[in-house]
């Protein structure tokens, strides 16, 4: 009886009382078990959402310690291209290396790791979502950007460096965009 579609149909539109009155220990049982049902699916919903929530914190946090490094070593680029001095070059070099090794990569990682654990969790409700799939793309191509900051960086070690100061404001302005694309899908999620 507990599985019993119709049981469960009529105690929801209220003619369960037609249907029970001939068997009230039944109908007592079955109240018991949904009440019990309830509590325990609004407690472990509870819980789900009380997870992520601190999931998407974390996302948050990390990947705007990510966008800001991606935002200052492209600007250091501008100004390491134009030093002319060695002791400013290798100073440039150590600041590019700290930032890049000390916080866009762990940044990077951490929001990775953050969004793939939401997208476990909820990816039924998502994987129908357009909108998600843009933003997917979009964070495969600021993995990208991020790695050619990289390449960028060894150029300068190596002194292969063959890009002007202008190049670099403009290769700095590729996060911005992307950041604001992303920021509308996440939270406007148009489509």
């Amino acid at each position: 009886m507990l599985l019993d579609s119709q049981f469960w149909l009529k105690v929801f539109s209220g003619t369960a009382l037609q249907v029970t009155a001939r068997k009230p220990r039944l109908y007592l049982h079955h109240l018991i078990i949904l009440v019990t049902l309830k509590y325990q699916i609004r407690d472990l919903s509870k819980r789900h959402l009380n997870s992520m929530l601190w999931l998407k914190a974390l996302h948050i946090i990390s990947f705007v310690c990510w966008f800001a490094g991606l935002f200052y070593l492209p600007r250091l680029f501008v100004y390491h291209s134009l030093a002319e001095d060695s002791i400013s070059r290798e100073r440039f070099e150590t600041m590019e290396r700290k930032l890049y090794q000390g916080i866009m990569t762990p940044s990077m990682i951490a929001t990775l790791v953050f969004g793939i654990w939401m997208l476990s969790i909820a990816w039924p409700a998502y994987k129908q979502s357009g909108w998600l799939h843009a933003k997917l793309l979009l964070v495969i191509l600021l993995i990208g950007y991020h790695h050619m900051c990289k390449a960028y960086m060894r150029q300068f070690t190596q002194k292969r460096n063959i890009k002007s100061h202008i190049f670099y404001r403009w290769f700095n302005e590729v996060p911005v965009l992307l950041l604001i694309v992303i920021v509308i899908l996440a939270v406007v999620k148009p489509f």
